[in-house]
């Protein structure tokens, strides 16, 4: 049900460059059209000739004026399509909307559910310090916005509870507390994107958990509406993207199909869920079965 959301998204430059070949195709269609009539005016023209050097020298000026019309067409198409093999401007980023809307001053509480993963997995530091290279490696100042640091601010979001009011956060906190589950094992064993749908043109780029592990974690998703329900809170954003660790912010003009090829199917490693943050302060909110070995 989460892998809907997935659309080819289109750069401006792209699309340009698309008009441009598209333009330059119709000019030679025209050209060729309108030259074809012009060459069967010229046979059926009813004016005497004045000889064979009269007839060649027409001829050498109608194909010398073709041939240079034709130049600046042909430099615009070769230009658009080297273009486009060089950029990789195509990519498959995923489109829903994962962030909290706007709140009324009256329900202003938007906590995060949050798995923190820098200080529980080294593994995880190492290698998303490996692709922050890769990344930087790709673009520059001007299209990489910013990095979430590996050894600090490697997470998951887990559940976003959305614009709820000062009561309904003791019920949410209490439910959560109540709440059964099992710890799970989960890899991040891929790499995606994803784009920000509030107006910023932000594209996320992050490690990213393959269908059997986003299962999983749709499951304790569930779970957590569940307690939420029970409890009376009303769910006002359900989670829909994909479960993710963000590496990267990039602004448009970043090659994010370059990198998408660069580090799809990297293994960044595993880490098992059993225990989560919510609220502030953080309150852990922590599985049956415990962190224990």
């Amino acid at each position: 049900h989460y892998c809907s959301n997935i659309y080819y998204i289109t750069t401006v430059r792209i699309i340009v460059y698309h008009f441009i070949c598209l333009l330059t195709a119709l000019y030679f269609f025209l050209f060729f059209f309108f030259f074809f009539f012009q060459a069967e005016d010229g046979i059926r023209d009813a004016q005497e000739s004045r000889g064979l050097g009269d007839v060649y020298k027409r001829q050498v000026s109608t194909q010398s004026t073709g041939e240079t019309s034709l130049v600046m067409p042909t430099i615009l198409l070769l230009l658009a399509l080297a273009h486009l093999a060089g950029t990789h401007e195509l990519a498959t980023c995923e489109m829903r909307d994962g962030d909290c809307p706007a709140c009324s001053p009256m329900a202003f509480f938007s906590p995060t559910a949050i798995l923190p993963l820098s200080a529980a997995e080294p593994g995880l530091v190492q290698s998303a310090t490996q692709a922050d290279t890769v990344i930087r490696s790709l673009g520059n100042d001007s299209t990489i916005i910013s990095f979430d640091s590996p050894s600090t601010d490697l997470h998951t979001s887990i559940f976003y509870f959305c614009c709820h009011g000062i009561v309904e956060r003791i019920k949410m906190q209490s439910a959560l507390h109540r709440m059964s589950w099992r710890s799970f094992m989960v890899e991040y064993d891929g790499f995606g994107c994803n784009l920000d749908m509030h107006g910023s043109n932000v594209t996320y780029l992050h490690a990213l958990p393959s269908d059997r592990y986003q299962s999983a974690f749709f499951g304790l998703a569930a779970k957590i509406e569940a307690a939420l329900a029970t409890a009376g809170v009303k769910v006002n954003h359900r989670r829909k993207s994909k479960f993710h660790m963000t590496l990267a912010r990039v602004r448009p003009e970043y090659p994010v199909a370059e990198a998408l090829a660069r580090l799809n199917g990297t293994m960044f490693g595993s880490h098992r869920v059993c225990k989560f943050v919510f609220g502030i302060p953080p309150m852990e909110i922590v599985a049956d079965d415990g962190c224990g070995p």
